[in-house]
């Protein structure tokens, strides 16, 4: 369904139609709209959505013009109520011209869906306006683009003094080659790129001026491991990096990347089941690194946990955040306990699925030991619920472990945190009935926890 009827929305936009609006010159005015102005105004800015949406008659900007019409000149007269739109199919190109008018010179975010089903929808004139506003363009985003579209628009080089953060997302023809795009070749103050392309490589296509990025993010299109590192080589500011990897074992000899000296936040994801593809980041040398993600990592847990050793010996660094994937064959629970152990910094900490026992182990080692992560202060569990015994077994001890060593780690010495945020869900292969029922005989110690001021949930 549309966000809003095409002609209300250009009722909503059109300077002459206050005819129906009430004017605030009455006795029965209420008194927020007695308010200045120049206040009005600032309340207006904090009216509009958390990102860019589609122009609907019932959330702001448009909703303040229909109040009256002190509020529709107040909203009329705000070119920054203006600057974030979102574009589909539903929205009309006149609505686009003036929407993009009353934003004035104000810098500019913009996404714009494409139509990609057929049903006739043509993205070309949206495009087109888009580009005579490129120099206002301060965060842009193009999803399911088609490739064949890319060098219509986007051949010639754009002027985007503007431009900090740039999103693509392009559909691929089996039958057709991405053509050269330099469109975004100067945009001197582009620091963010999230890019989903089969093109993606440095000497690729798509031109982007790798070396002043301070993030980057491809996260829905793997990419080849000499791909990755050759990115890497050449962006040397990276602060984050999100990438998905397609390890096919056939690569030849990777080349080490020089050291990545203000990468402090790495999410790495295996575009296969395999560990192996943690060999690319033993090319890396991430001496900042301070948050590592894996939990985009399918994998057995016994040839995952000894790369992931490895890795961070090599780097001699010290994580705050950590999170993990474990499935298939868990690791030794003194391996694991150990992995930890060298990173005694970690300030939050997710071990995504995992056996019920590994989970136990873990907290035992909290309740028992106030020097074992002693920074933690936010803790994130998932046990895989397998065989389905378990959940009348080893996970009700798992509960009033983990209770424990909360309550434990709240009365600590001062010198070790409080764990002041617990979450723990899992995946059922059992009896729901056995389960609810364990969960209804954990609720007085939950409601204890949540006592201490520790904000703790446990669910599915």
């Amino acid at each position: 369904m549309p966000p809003s009827e095409p002609s209300d929305s250009l009722a909503l936009l059109s300077v002459a139609d206050t005819s129906q609006l009430p004017s605030v010159a009455t006795d029965a005015v209420a008194v927020i709209l007695r308010i200045p102005p120049e206040i009005t105004a600032k309340i207006f800015r904090h009216c509009l959505p958390d990102k860019p949406s589609p122009p609907a008659i019932d959330i702001a900007p448009l909703l303040l013009g229909r109040i009256c019409k002190e509020w529709r000149r107040v909203a009329w007269g705000l070119p920054e109520l203006w600057s974030s739109l979102k574009i589909d199919k539903y929205v009309p190109l006149e609505l686009v011209e003036a929407w993009l008018f009353r934003a004035g010179v104000t810098p500019l975010s913009i996404v714009i869906i494409s139509d990609y089903s057929g049903e006739g929808w043509d993205i070309t004139p949206y495009i087109a306006i888009l580009q005579r506003h490129a120099p206002r363009w301060r965060d842009i985003t193009f999803k399911r683009l088609a490739c064949e579209l890319m060098p219509q628009f986007f051949e010639a080089e754009l002027h985007l003094p503007m431009l900090e953060r740039l999103t693509i997302s392009t559909i691929h023809e089996d039958d057709y080659s991405l053509g050269y795009c330099h469109a975004f070749r100067n945009a001197r103050a582009l620091r963010h790129l999230d890019i989903t392309s089969a093109s993606l490589d440095v000497a690729g296509p798509i031109t982007i001026p790798w070396a002043q990025l301070t993030s980057f993010e491809c996260s829905t299109f793997p990419l080849l491991p000499e791909h990755l590192l050759a990115i890497l080589y050449h962006t040397p500011n990276l602060v984050k990096c999100k990438v998905i990897i397609d390890y096919r074992g056939e690569s030849e000899r990777l080349p080490d990347v020089p050291p990545l000296r203000f990468l402090t936040a790495l999410g790495f994801s295996a575009f296969q089941s395999d560990a192996d593809a943690m060999d690319v980041l033993l090319h890396l040398s991430l001496p900042a690194l301070r948050s590592l993600d894996l939990s985009n990592i399918v994998s057995s847990g016994r040839k995952l946990v000894p790369h992931v050793q490895s890795f961070l010996y090599k780097q001699g660094c010290q994580l705050r955040e950590l999170a993990i994937r474990i499935r298939g064959d868990n690791p030794r629970e003194e391996d694991f306990l150990q992995l930890l152990e060298t990173q005694p910094t970690l300030e939050r900490f997710n071990l995504c699925e995992g056996s019920v026992d590994l989970h136990l182990a873990i907290f035992r080692r909290l309740h028992d030991d106030p020097s074992f992560l002693p920074r933690l202060v936010d803790l994130v569990g998932s046990p895989h619920l397998w065989p389905p015994e378990v959940i009348t077994t080893t996970f009700p001890v798992m509960l009033e472990t983990l209770a424990d060593a909360l309550a434990a780690r709240w009365v600590a010495p001062q010198e070790f945190t409080q764990i002041r945020t617990c979450a723990l869900s899992w995946s059922v292969n059992g009896s729901l009935t056995d389960l609810d029922k364990v969960i209804a005989e954990f609720r007085p110690r939950h409601e204890e926890l949540m006592a201490l001021g520790i904000s703790i949930y446990v669910g599915r």
